[in-house]
């Protein structure tokens, strides 16, 4: 009997994982059918998974047989198998809002029709935030090396650092989009992994221009670079990086908690030891009229592209059971349809992008251009340009908008978990911890330059 030396999934590395079968300790059929096992010990508790990939130990077996031939594809020639689908927040959590001020009937994080409720990995009833709630859980529990995800404002960013993993969610456009329901000016396909050097090898297979996605056409490249030569202890050598106090509130008008911004500070001394140039403060222009004028006017874009891309992608459909042809179609179906929880679970997010103006309105656009240069040259480039940084570092509760608005790409990384004592805070619905002792929080990079 062969004996299989597989390393802890939930802690192993792309590196780990391809040394190892390099060296003959294990085969690719070997690791996906433990991954599986994986799934199938854990899924039940955490509906991280909801459906596996039925041909996966077949694409394993066969690239097996490649590498004994030494034809190894590598990740960029297709190597990676794909596992499985995971849950996420139903629409990118656009399905609910508290329009009428009713909480109670808000959809929660990771909750979908088809899925159930996700949980967080920390606490039984831990909030796993969302839109890409399975992805984030499912990367931290093993259940995968890493994940994909959407973001159109916090969506990848926060459900990864509730995880303690890291995710990049890049500049719109750098991953194709194609046939994924994303607003076509915000939004964004990236990725969650352990590492950032795993999730950096992961964006450089991903990136390319795609014909069907007239964002990619801005990729400044003639070939895609290896993001994970920038993962070496010399990468901060000179870099300025900058800290835009007057931007540490959330979308609430909130400011960051006590636990994160002392975070914050403790990565200060981290990064000049590295030989980064500190610039604190390095305030956004005006981050005011953003934060306070640009709530209604995201609004008009975001719901107007959201149901032309939606409506877009269901004339593509080969198979079309339901009949769901508008974002009408989906509303009268929401309602109709015993697992979808209406009316528990608000439809009001729905009913106002079934309502939004046309994608080609002119007022679409130009919300979208005064929202956008709030927020680049308001914010993030403004301050770039100003104090003449690489990079911005911000506590995560507070970076996705900005960066989603100005379409620059963010990175998060775990950083500490709340200590003992922490008070619980629930949802809306009462039914996840939004935080509690041992939950984590993460530090977040978002970055103009360096093209990702």
């Amino acid at each position: 009997m062969q004996i299989v030396s597989l390393p802890r999934l939930s802690q192993t590395t792309l590196s780990e994982l391809q040394n190892g079968m390099n060296a003959g300790n294990f085969t690719a059929e070997h690791l996906v059918q433990t991954y599986l096992k994986r799934i199938e010990e854990v899924n039940d508790r955490v509906h991280a998974v909801i459906e596996v990939n039925s041909h996966a130990v077949e694409t394993a077996r066969s690239l097996d047989e490649e590498r004994q031939n030494n034809c190894s594809r590598g990740l960029r020639r297709g190597g990676a198998i794909i596992l499985g689908t995971t849950n996420l927040s139903q629409w990118g959590n656009a399905r609910s809002a508290d329009a009428n001020n009713s909480y109670k009937s808000l959809s929660s994080n990771g909750w979908s029709g088809v899925g159930g409720q996700t949980y967080g990995v920390y606490h039984v009833k831990q909030d796993p935030s969302g839109s890409s709630s399975g992805s984030a859980v499912a990367t931290s529990l093993g259940l995968a090396l890493a994940a994909l995800g959407n973001e159109t404002d916090g969506s990848i960013i926060c459900p990864a650092g509730r995880s303690a993993v890291v995710g990049i969610k890049p500049t719109p456009g750098l991953v194709s989009r194609d046939l994924v329901i994303l607003p076509k000016r915000t939004g964004s396909v990236g990725v969650l992994a352990q590492t950032v050097e795993d999730a950096a090898a992961l964006l450089s297979v991903m990136a390319e221009a795609c014909p069907n996605d007239r964002a990619s056409e801005q990729i400044p490249f003639d070939e895609i670079p290896d993001y994970r030569s920038f993962c070496r202890r010399s990468a901060l050598l000179r870099a300025r990086i900058g800290i835009p106090r007057n931007a540490f509130r959330n979308n609430d008008g909130n400011k960051t908690d006590t636990v994160e911004l002392a975070a914050l500070e403790e990565t200060i001394p981290i990064m000049t030891h590295a030989g980064a140039i500190i610039v604190d403060p390095a305030e956004y222009p005006d981050h005011a009229t953003f934060f306070e004028e640009s709530p209604h006017l995201k609004v008009i874009y975001n719901n107007a592209d959201w149901k032309a891309q939606f409506e877009d992608y269901a004339t593509k459909l080969v198979k079309n059971p339901q009949d769901i042809h508008t974002m009408a179609d989906l509303v009268e179906f929401t309602k109709a349809c015993p697992a979808e929880e209406y009316p528990s679970r608000n439809i009001d997010g729905l009913l106002a992008v079934r309502d939004a103006l046309p994608e080609d309105d002119p007022s679409v656009e130009a919300a979208f251009k005064q929202v956008h240069k709030w927020a680049l040259e308001g914010c993030i480039e403004g301050a770039i340009l100003k104090y003449q940084l690489d990079a911005l570092i911000v506590p995560s509760n507070v970076s996705a908008t900005v960066a989603a608005a100005a379409c620059c790409p963010v990175i998060n990384v775990p950083w500490g978990y709340y200590p003992e004592g922490t008070p619980s805070v629930w949802n809306g619905r009462h039914n996840l911890l939004l935080r509690h002792e041992n939950t984590p929080y993460a530090t977040c990079y978002d970055y103009v330059k360096g093209g990702f």
